[in-house]
């Protein structure tokens, strides 16, 4: 795999190790951009995570197909739209993000740990 940019929506990159490296989404939407290997033509997607706090599902959009509400975290791969070239623009539609506290101005819904192309 090439890479993966967060954007919009996504928090800055903890490394905490283990199940608790990766980013929090922030607020209602997140965007991220995944790039395939060179001369590789993946056909799914794979988003690793945890949600917070009651959340328990995203809407998947990938280079503006809508894949539907999905649970992300489980092994489950998601269908890249056939034909896709270069890389693969990702919004996540969360349902009820939240503050962990009054402290704490993030409003999260989904740790994203793991995004894998196959």
């Amino acid at each position: 795999q090439a890479g993966v940019t967060l954007g919009q929506g996504c928090a800055h990159v903890d490394a905490n190790g283990g199940d608790w490296h990766g980013a929090w989404s922030t607020g209602a939407r997140s965007r991220i951009t995944a790039r395939p290997a060179p001369g590789s033509s993946p056909s799914t997607l794979l988003i690793l995570g945890h949600y917070f706090d009651g959340n328990t599902r995203t809407r998947v959009r990938v280079n503006g197909a809508d894949l539907g509400w999905q649970q992300l975290g489980p092994a489950q791969r998601l269908p890249i739209p056939a034909g896709t070239q270069g890389p693969i623009d990702i919004e996540l539609e969360h349902e009820a993000p939240r503050r962990p506290d009054a402290a704490d101005p993030r409003e999260m819904a989904f740790f994203i740990r793991e995004i894998t192309l196959r």
